[in-house]
């Protein structure tokens, strides 16, 4: 059973402790406390599996313990300084030793190394029962340039004359690294849950039903009492059958726990059994006859309850057995086929033996005689060749049927046809075992799709019953848009007539529509503003240089001689007519008119990303619709899918009407003709 153990502490110099021992004793390495000369050892039976973890802007030294430590101790010089921070995990057993290394590394990469910690690891393994693992963690945070920053200091950034840096607000500039929040109370509480989920996670991963939680048990609403964590001495005494206080808490907890869970157990199941018993009334409530039978059918099929989702669990169980059927076949035609194969190896090996013999009783004819060696000579060597011919091929047959002794499980030819025989059988059996399984699938899965109709039937009826306008015409409803009518009712507190919903979502296109029209005008507005602009901007340019002109003596005083200069002087003037005029079309004589209407588009402005959303996420049916006479709200893309679910079903009905009275309008005019015959 997995158990859910999380402690966090911190090493502090006030209280004698020193980190470079701590982290010798978790890691069980030698380590040289240099601030005090000593060598710290702690020998373990079983070595602890180790590993430091670093954010990206530690120095390479970091990873090194010994210096580690060192540099801590280091820093750190006040008599009651905080060295370190520790948290102990309890690993859980059901995980491999793996998938339990994964799991702690994980979960301190995310929750201290990336925010600037340095994390040293030790998993305990000493009881196999009590893998646990102890996460030492640095105090301080690293600088961008591989120092250590300030605990909590304030450390503000400087140029290279050791100036403060300010900000746009002339405000000085600080390293943040210096100010981190590890000490916030909340963290303890988050990184405790955090555990519980990153493990969770693990062993939903690893395929084990067991979970893990960081509430206590009053708070989980449970009544057994949580057992203690032993520790590392306690636990060692235990498994040596030392029985210890903390030994006895826990086997006290336990006999009592065993005693509520069996009451707990009763307890669930009757909630269970009763709960099944009001959903079944319910379900009832809208079932025919026959569709209450294919229900009670499927009771047997899904084993207990039925509803759409064991169904759903029971066919996907029928397809793999299906799948594992369709498997074995192919297995046997594989088999068979290698059978075969031996066998005519054997028929073949067995009539070159044959021939063999005959040629041996030839060749022992030829030799009978004292002149036979000279007389058949040629003959003699003729046969000697085909025999050795024959024994060739001989061995190639006996190659052949010894790749497949150890396989098909023979030895020799009487072995194999005993095998062959018995294979046929097995082959026989399995097929109309196959082939009765089979009918087994076929036959629960015709069950389950009739008790499957039938519940969605039943749906469909209720959701009809709540909507008037569906009460004709359930039955050319689907059962997703049932679900949807469903869903909506349940969302919205209650069923709306047509008639009330497409009031609500024209209302809501109305000021959508609205909303994209202010939109156009304003671009328009702009774009009108933007004009209006650029031709104050030019008369003011102009007007400047017309003025220089005027006030300036050597200006002035060329304007009585130089032709270019009155020319140039007139055009300045008729421009800027012309920008007044324009300006007066535009209405906007006046410029402070012009800095009103600017500011107050720029508020305007403001606000269009906002409006600009709204607009967005109605097109994409995202938006919230607050229904009348409720305090509830739903999705524009719900609201659609109900009037749509509704108009298709009452149009569906429609169409069906017309046909049958087509139809019958044919039907009558027939019988009118045969009476006129």
């Amino acid at each position: 059973m997995a158990i859910y153990h999380f402690d966090a502490k911190i090493i502090s110099r006030a209280k004698g402790q020193s980190s470079v021992a701590s982290a010798s004793y978790r890691s069980g390495e030698k380590l040289v406390d240099e601030r005090t000369g000593e060598t710290k050892y702690y020998s373990r039976e079983v070595k602890p599996e180790t590993m430091i973890l670093t954010p990206s802007n530690a120095p390479e030294w970091a990873t090194d313990r010994q210096r580690l430590w060192n540099e801590v101790e280091r820093i750190e010089k006040n008599k009651n300084s905080q060295l370190a921070r520790e948290v102990e995990v309890a690993l859980p057993k059901e995980l491999s030793n793996d998938q339990q290394r994964e799991l702690i590394k994980n979960y301190v990469q995310e929750q201290f190394v990336n925010k600037g910690m340095v994390a040293d690891i030790a998993i305990h393994r000493d009881d196999q029962n009590n893998p646990h693992a102890h996460v030492m963690l640095t105090m301080r945070a690293f600088k961008e340039n591989g120092e250590w920053a300030n605990k909590k200091k304030k450390e503000y950034l400087l140029d290279e004359d050791g100036n403060k840096i300010l900000d746009k607000n002339g405000k000085p500039r600080y390293n943040t690294v210096s100010l981190t929040d590890w000490d916030k109370k909340e963290n303890v509480g988050i990184w405790r849950e955090q555990w519980a989920n990153h493990a969770n996670k693990s062993l939903e991963k690893a395929g084990s039903k067991e979970r893990i939680s960081h509430l206590s048990h009053e708070a989980r609403g449970l009544e057994t009492k949580p057992t203690v964590h032993l520790g590392h001495i306690a636990s060692a005494m235990e498994k040596r059958g030392v029985k210890t206080e903390l030994g006895d808490i826990n086997r006290e907890r336990q006999e009592y726990n065993a005693a509520v869970i069996d009451l707990q157990k009763v307890r669930e199941e009757k909630q269970r059994l009763e709960k099944e018993i009001q959903e079944k009334k319910k379900s009832q409530d809208f079932s025919t006859d026959a569709e209450k039978v294919a229900i009670k059918k499927a009771v047997p099929v899904v084993g207990g309850y039925v509803t759409l989702e064991k169904i759903s669990k029971r066919q996907e169980q029928l397809n793999k057995w299906e799948t594992k059927l369709e498997k074995e076949q192919p297995k046997f035609f594989e088999k068979q086929e290698q059978f075969n194969l031996v066998a005519r190896n054997f028929k073949e090996q067995q009539r070159i033996q044959s021939q063999i013999v005959e040629k041996q009783k030839e060749l022992n004819e030829l030799s009978k005689g004292f002149l036979s060696k000279f007389k058949n000579h040629d003959t003699k060597k003729e046969i000697e060749a085909n025999i050795q011919t024959l024994e060739k091929s001989l061995k190639r047959y006996e190659d052949v049927i010894n790749d497949y002794r150890s396989s098909l499980g023979f030895k020799t030819y009487q072995d194999f046809q005993q095998m062959q025989q018995a294979f046929y059988v097995e082959k026989e059996e399995t097929r109309e075992n196959i082939s009765k399984e089979k009918a087994v699938i076929a036959k629960e899965r015709s069950i389950l799709e009739k008790a499957e109709t039938a519940l969605k039937q039943n749906v469909i009826r209720e959701v009809s019953s709540m909507y008037g306008e569906l009460k004709s015409a359930s039955e050319h409803l689907p059962y997703q848009d049932a679900l949807k009518l469903k869903e909506f009712a349940e969302k919205a507190g209650k069923a709306y007539p047509l008639k009330d919903l497409k009031e609500v979502l024209e209302s809501r296109e109305k000021q959508v529509n609205k909303a994209r029209t202010d939109l156009r005008f304003f671009e328009k507005e702009k774009e009108h503003l933007k004009t209006t602009k650029a031709y104050i901007q030019r008369l003011d340019h102009l007007e400047a240089k017309i003025k220089y002109i005027e006030t300036v003596p050597y200006e002035r005083g060329k304007l009585q001689h130089d032709k270019q200069a009155q020319r140039t002087y007139q055009s300045y003037k008729l421009e800027a007519d012309h920008c007044r005029e324009a300006l007066k079309t535009l209405k906007f004589g006046d410029k402070n008119k012009f800095a009103k209407e600017e500011a107050r588009l720029n508020k305007m402005e403001e606000r269009v990303p906002k409006v600009q959303n709204a607009i967005q996420q109605h097109e994409q049916g995202t938006a919230k619709i607050s229904m009348p006479d409720s305090k509830e709200s739903v999705s524009v893309g719900l609201l659609e899918g109900v009037i749509n679910a509704i108009e298709q079903a009452q149009r569906t009905q429609q169409m069906e009407q017309q046909k049958q009275l087509h139809k019958n309008k044919a039907k009558n005019k027939y019988k009118g003709h045969a009476i006129e015959r």
